[in-house]
């Protein structure tokens, strides 16, 4: 492949890939915030006032998937448009 093909094909296609992982990342972050959503409805973790170890992780892990989502929207075309 000569290298003009690959530098026209290459950011589409890194967009591409980026589309498709921001899609995942926020499918992840939905079932994390649903499993939230149960444990508390269900009473088995506390809310943000009581720390426990459950709801630790749990929140380190919706935080962390919100940061990672945060940074491929930011460095998406998506917001450039």
């Amino acid at each position: 492949m000569s290298e003009t093909n690959t530098e026209t094909k290459t950011p589409f296609v890194r967009e591409k890939i980026r589309q498709v992982v921001v899609e995942h990342e926020i499918v992840k972050l939905n079932e994390l915030l649903k499993l939230q959503q149960t444990l508390l409805s269900d009473g088995r973790i506390e809310g943000m006032g009581e720390r426990n170890a459950q709801s630790e992780i749990l929140q380190e892990s919706i935080l962390h998937r919100a940061n990672e989502l945060l940074v491929l929207v930011q460095d998406s075309d998506i917001v450039k448009h």
